[in-house]
């Protein structure tokens, strides 16, 4: 049936591209989201209604080129995760564009390229070579989603979400060259070779210490960035780590604790981040590299617990992204901005807010959101095999609690004669809505997700971990922060007047605490590192230009002289 959704996903991306001129952005849109819905809806259905159609496999020497016709249930509810979460972001994208808006289409035609390559990345085995390629069109791919919104305008600064996921493609290629063989015989790649697939899957994912890999997707419209920095990215990336580890023999103490201390200081770091930011855009992205964090951690972990805590927390995040996005589309259509640090006073949004909190509820793993019990269980199987990765993880997670809270002043402000009314929009939150519904209700009956696919995941414990009484207090503890939340919500402001012009403004400690946690962030983003890297690259090209004019710039002359030098050497031996 996999064949039948990419098939679809084509023909609607020919037609974005082919009828951008011609129908209305908007309609175009949403001709897209409806397609990914039709997707997921066959992929659930396929194996009742249509026959299983495969792809043509083939080889080239050792390195093969094969996917899945079918999946399986765990990576059958990640793909279908993606098709659902994919819908509603570009549902979300095409309701911020106006009705008569034309010429845009081709943002549509490229998310859905975007979107077919990780199904194919998805459905492709760990060592097939179908992965890397899969990896370098989902980049070059969403980049021309971003070019084709205009997020970038005349930038010529060097993109380096399409640098470092190219890169990434390419390392995971060589790498899995060199991987295959010993693989393939139940055997562990070398150490040099475990490590360039690591960087190549935190590259690819945009986690810590790559979180560079998101700067272009954070200045694009709020839900175009959150499918490709919370749906594609993530998915190609650790959706791939996770698949890998699960392929091999067994995971050494020393690979194990390099995932998990990778994965916990990046969330720290990624929090930290999330912490010092004033737009909710970056914002996002933050939170986003948080989350990758933790399925980061998960993979590094062994046993039952682990095993689940992966897709699940996975799958939060592609959810959460989604419906944060869509609260963000409609904050930016009343205020003109998605600053909330300093801005302007603008009316309450009073849904918008809502669906931010519980975004924001989801994204920290609050009950009885589904996301609560993947950090339970990565937390429990922490504690039993690395305790020592707890307290950044803790960390983490109270740092992106304060950071998410913050936003809600903007959507929730204090009434403000100067505010004008909201604008009507509905179609963006329904969709942010609807991103959250399956968290929701997986939330609160886990039992649905353990008989769909969970226990069909390798290394699954043979009966769900969580007990009917620790549901019930997962359920009465989410009642009763909704309950404080609105008690908070529609608590009275105690200012009711405008500031006074002559009024001193003072640095609030939040600030002053996001300015201090500034280098701790620097964790997550390796640019200072990779601009020494190209500093020390074109020093040494200086060098080489002054070597190079003794011969008067000819290359060859350079070339003889070193062959005579190695020559020499290997006769003196």
């Amino acid at each position: 049936m996999l064949v039948i959704v990419v098939s679809l996903l084509l023909i609607v991306a020919a037609a974005c591209f082919g009828l951008s001129r011609v129908v209305a952005t908007r309609l175009l849109g949403l001709g897209a989201a409806a397609a990914c819905v039709v997707g997921g809806l066959l992929l659930l259905a396929a194996p009742a209604v249509f026959p299983d159609l495969a792809f043509p496999t083939f080889s080239v020497g050792s390195a093969s080129f094969d996917l899945a016709g079918r999946l399986s249930p765990g990576d059958l509810a990640l793909a279908v995760a993606l098709l659902w979460g994919g819908a509603m972001a570009l549902a979300a994208l095409a309701a911020a564009i106006a009705p008569t808006v034309r010429n845009f289409g081709a943002i549509f035609g490229w998310a859905c390229l975007a979107i077919v390559a990780t199904l194919l990345g998805h459905a492709a085995s760990p060592l097939s070579m179908i992965t890397p390629l899969a990896w370098s069109i989902g980049t070059l791919a969403s980049y021309a989603a971003l070019r084709a919104s205009g997020a970038l305008g005349q930038s010529e600064a060097m993109p380096r979400g399409l640098a470092l996921g190219l890169l990434a493609s390419g390392l995971l290629l060589g790498a899995l060259l060199g991987a295959r063989a010993a693989i393939s015989q139940g055997e562990l790649p070398a150490p040099g070779i475990a490590i360039a697939l690591l960087l190549a899957a935190l590259a690819m994912a945009g986690a810590a210490p790559f979180g560079m890999a998101r700067d272009e997707a954070v200045e694009a419209p709020a839900p175009l960035g959150a499918l490709i920095y919370g749906l594609v990215m993530p998915t190609l990336g650790v959706g791939y780590l996770l698949r890998l580890v699960a392929s091999l023999p067994i995971l050494p103490t020393p690979w194990a604790t390099t995932l998990v201390a990778f994965g916990a200081v990046g969330a720290l770091a990624s929090a930290a981040g999330a912490y010092g930011e004033g737009r909710l855009r970056p914002l996002l992205g933050w939170v986003a590299g948080a989350q990758v964090c933790l399925v980061v951690a998960a993979a590094g972990l062994s046993g039952p617990l682990a095993a689940l805590a992966g897709p699940a927390l996975l799958i939060n995040l592609m959810l959460s992204s989604v419906a944060g996005a869509a609260a963000v589309v409609d904050l930016e259509r009343n205020t003109g901005g998605d600053a909330f640090a300093e801005a302007e006073p603008g009316p309450r949004l009073a849904f918008a807010g809502v669906l931010w909190a519980v975004a924001s509820a989801a994204a920290l793993g609050i009950p009885p959101l589904w996301g609560f019990w993947g950090r339970r269980w990565l937390f429990e199987a922490a504690l039993e095999q690395m305790p020592w990765a707890l307290p950044p993880l803790v960390a983490g997670a109270a740092l992106l609690a304060l950071a998410l809270i913050m936003p809600l002043a903007r959507f929730w402000p204090a009434p403000d004669p100067r505010s004008h009314p909201a604008a009507p929009g509905q179609f963006d939150l329904l969709a942010g809505a609807m991103s959250l519904a399956p968290l929701l209700l997986l939330g609160v009956a886990p039992q649905l997700a353990w008989s769909l696919w969970m226990r069909a995941l390798p290394f699954a414990p043979p009966e769900l971990p969580v007990s009917p009484a620790g549901q019930g207090v997962a359920v009465a503890l989410g009642l009763i922060v909704a309950i404080l939340a609105l008690l908070i919500a529609r608590a009275p402001v105690a200012r009711q007047i405008a500031r006074d012009p002559e009024e001193v403004t003072v640095q609030l400690a939040g600030d002053a605490l996001g300015q201090s946690l500034r280098p701790l962030s620097w964790l997550g983003r390796a640019d200072s590192l990779l601009a020494a890297i190209w500093a020390g690259m074109l020093q040494a090209s200086r060098w080489l230009q002054v070597i190079m004019s003794v011969f008067e710039q000819r290359y060859y002359l350079l070339g003889v002289l070193v062959a005579l030098l190695v020559v020499m050497l290997l006769m003196a031996q």
